[in-house]
């Protein structure tokens, strides 16, 4: 996506590539804040228990 953004911004501009650099490095560096943000409501101890208690489940039938 952000190589055709910088192709859009390029070809719009006349060929400089200073002002869709510009446009594109905030963009990139907003997704990756806002990605940054959102991991932090992961709550990957809780996943953790859950996945080895149902594996734990699975293997106990699987054996019986």
């Amino acid at each position: 996506m952000n190589g055709r953004l910088l192709s859009l911004l390029q070809a719009s501009n006349g060929g400089d590539l200073l002002v869709p650099m510009a446009v594109c490095f905030p963009c990139k560096w907003s997704v990756f804040l806002a990605r940054r943000l959102m991991t932090r409501c992961l709550d990957l101890v809780g996943f953790r228990e859950t996945v080895k208690t149902r594996f734990c489940d699975v293997m106990e039938t699987a054996v019986n």
